[in-house]
């Protein structure tokens, strides 16, 4: 398996993600994207994971190549080449696919219960998932959802969360790769700092790390069950 993954920021990985993609047997191709390094052909790869950024779908006079990162995404879900979007990476998969992406009232960031719908429950990839599950957020911007598309879950703030489009293109709004060292490297900017503790009050940024220290675990195990399910749906689509 060949998996491209669509980096946006060096410290938003596709950490568990791609750990779990390699376990697997999988060759992994990371595009650091905001650097100018050209996508490659989607058809040459089994999979592309689209990672997180700070910035938006909609900001491509300053980051003209999200314009050719979202042909690319929707050319490749189109053809059936199994798409994972997080964050950043949901929000080009959905404006991809015709979805408006706008701005929230107020940002979501912290650890918020995801509920998941009944649609959830009956898919290949969501149905293991705790109901409902607690993931860490960052995000300004949400996502309709595409033309076609399966609502998969909401919270409070966010009534999209996850959407499956097509067989195995899936994007989610979520950070359950988030690591306490990765939101850590997030807060090292003071702008960054400022905005976490204006969202949640001060010391909101202290209180972020102590909450992913405490549920680094639940992360993890929620994001290996995404992974490897939506890697056995790979197998089933390719038999």
């Amino acid at each position: 398996m060949r998996a491209m993954i669509l980096q946006h920021t060096v410290t938003n990985p596709a950490g568990i993600y791609a750990e779990v993609l390699r376990e697997h047997g999988a060759t992994t191709t990371v595009v650091e994207v905001d650097d100018g390094e050209p996508i490659p052909r989607f058809d040459d790869f089994d999979a592309i994971v689209a990672m997180g950024g700070a910035m938006g779908v909609n900001d491509t006079e300053e980051f003209p190549w999200l314009l050719e990162e979202m042909r690319v995404i929707r050319d490749a879900a189109r053809a059936g080449v199994p798409v994972w979007g997080a964050c950043l990476g949901g929000q080009l998969l959905a404006a991809s696919l015709g979805a408006r992406v706008f701005r929230m009232r107020e940002p979501e960031i912290g650890f918020v219960p995801v509920e998941l719908t009944q649609a959830a429950a009956d898919d290949a990839v969501f149905a293991r998932l705790p109901r409902p599950f607690c993931a860490f957020q960052w995000h300004s911007d949400a996502f309709e959802l595409p033309e076609g598309a399966v609502r998969l879950g909401g919270s409070g703030a966010c009534a999209n969360q996850a959407f499956r489009w097509g067989a195995n293109a899936y994007g989610v709004q979520f950070h359950l790769e988030a690591t306490a060292d990765m939101v850590a490297r997030w807060l090292e900017g003071s702008r960054n700092r400022a905005a976490v503790d204006r969202a949640l009050g001060a010391g909101g940024a202290d209180r972020v790390l102590q909450e992913l220290d405490r549920r680094g675990g639940e992360q993890t195990e929620n994001a290996r069950i995404l992974t490897e399910r939506w890697i056995d749906q790979m197998t089933v689509g390719a038999t």
